[in-house]
């Protein structure tokens, strides 16, 4: 089942804070082993973190988060 995730879940809110240090800071590669680790864990991270990205992104896209603008890291960027 690909159900959305609760934002305010716990699971919501891990997703929320990986995707705000994606976007947010420069992400080392001890980071990125984290988050596949994670992501790995449970379908659901996967979904939420999609949600998550998604909603910082089309913020980023929009004028309600100030400057500088958030940059997406390529699609691919924790692909195996």
């Amino acid at each position: 089942m690909n159900a959305t995730v609760d934002p305010d879940s716990p699971i919501g809110r891990e997703a929320r804070n990986w995707a705000l240090a994606v976007l947010g800071e420069p992400f080392p590669p001890e980071r990125a082993a984290a988050l596949r680790r994670w992501l790995d864990a449970d379908p659901a991270h996967v979904r939420a973190y999609g949600d998550a990205e998604a909603v910082l992104l089309a913020l980023g896209e929009s004028d309600i988060l100030a400057s500088p603008p958030i940059r997406a890291p390529h699609r691919n960027a924790f692909a195996r």
